[in-house]
């Protein structure tokens, strides 16, 4: 489920079922992979993988998942496609449309996300989502979905990543990239009725 945060982020939390659980964190590595395949097999070794037990600490059961989810979810992307997480190939990318890396600054506004995230516009993300290049979809997911900070994408991509060179700079440019890509799908895509 996903809940607005004070910076316009959508962060995947909330008290919930087991089955809501697994069903979350389907969503999440299915957004993160943009594979549904990937997604399935990323949940599988999540639920293996979590050591708390859930029934005794659902709330740390749910936690754990999700950053194990994550930790895994970046390893297959990267090995997916280990070209797209090298970082120095950011350097001599286009200019981006905007300087900031706040949502409503590339004239999208958090109600216009929310219905993206969990409105009739689900498919419309999905979308969107499956034409960004991977580290890009990462970025944004982590960013703009889970409410992580560049500080904290970077730090998760280096370790999942051997170390390579994420900084919180290109963390930012990656997101200002899809914040602009999303603002012109947003643009030009039809009126929704």
């Amino acid at each position: 489920m996903a809940n607005k945060l004070n910076n316009g982020s959508f962060l995947m939390t909330g008290s919930i079922s087991e089955e809501d659980s697994v069903l979350e964190l389907y969503q999440t590595a299915a957004l993160l992979l943009g594979n549904q395949e990937e997604a399935v097999a990323t949940v599988e070794r999540t639920v293996a993988g979590v050591e708390v037990d859930p029934c005794a600490e659902p709330a740390k059961a749910q936690q754990e998942s999700r950053e194990l989810l994550v930790r895994i979810a970046l390893e297959r992307a990267i090995a997916m496609d280990p070209l797209a997480f090298k970082p120095d190939t950011l350097d001599s990318g286009p200019d981006l449309c905007i300087d900031t890396d706040d949502l409503e600054s590339t004239g999208i506004t958090v109600e216009q996300l929310s219905h993206l995230v969990s409105g009739s516009g689900k498919t419309r993300l999905r979308e969107w989502l499956e034409h960004l290049q991977p580290d890009s979809r990462v970025v944004f997911v982590l960013r703009a979905m889970m409410g992580k900070d560049s500080a904290s994408v970077a730090a998760e991509l280096r370790r999942a990543n051997g170390g390579a060179g994420w900084t919180p700079e290109h963390v930012g440019r990656v997101f200002r990239g899809a914040l602009c890509s999303l603002a012109s799908s947003l643009v030009h895509a039809p009126a929704a009725s």
